[in-house]
């Protein structure tokens, strides 16, 4: 279990140094547009929405306590709505709510080391006894893992084909190189236990 542990732990620090690095290249720009500055969009929403949040539009109006036909009706409307109009997602900060980039980052550390540590018990559980396969199961992961989510926001949200792309590769390769070090800690299948 301990050498488990510290392979999920090397595994999560060069997932981390790939997507820290990834994400500071061309790569992350892939796909990504950004408001104008002085934008009138981003003035009026910072005057209609009233708290920061996950917000889809054209908006159905809809309320907690609406009935199942007016849900079917609004539905109908909003399909009628995409047709012809614009739609999308839009994820809202308030002026005021700061951005920390070291808050940010212990973040994603975090996150990268939990995703690094599921990854090393799967695979020292797994009966992958050579380095290639243990980084083979390690990458399979990863590659089931973005695909379950991406798609989706691609699919439901309309995130852009190169974006989705680009993302998926970036995380692949942060689960190719996190399963490197996993494999390279975890050694033989014999030494998994140790």
């Amino acid at each position: 279990m301990g050498r488990t542990l510290l392979a999920g732990l090397a595994g999560g620090i060069v997932m981390f140094i790939w997507l820290a690095g990834a994400h500071m290249s061309p790569l992350a720009e892939i796909g990504v547009k950004e408001a104008p500055k002085g934008s009138a969009a981003v003035a009026a929403l910072d005057a209609d929405l009233k708290q920061s949040g996950f917000y889809m539009f054209p908006g159905s109006g809809l309320t907690e306590t609406s009935t199942k036909a007016e849900q079917d009706a609004a539905m109908k409307a909003q399909m009628a709505d995409m047709a012809t109009k614009s739609f999308g997602i839009i994820v809202y900060n308030q002026p005021g709510t700061g951005f920390g980039m070291a808050p940010a980052l212990i973040k994603e550390f975090i996150f990268d080391l939990v995703q690094a540590l599921v990854v090393a018990f799967v695979v020292a559980g797994s009966t992958a006894a050579t380095f290639g396969r243990r980084v083979g199961v390690a990458s399979l992961i990863g590659f089931g893992a973005l695909v379950a989510t991406n798609s989706s926001y691609h699919i439901w949200y309309g995130f852009p084909l190169d974006y989705t792309l680009a993302y998926m590769f970036i995380g692949f390769v942060g689960y190719v190189v996190a399963g490197l070090a996993i494999a390279f800690v975890l050694g033989r299948k014999g030494a998994a236990t140790a």
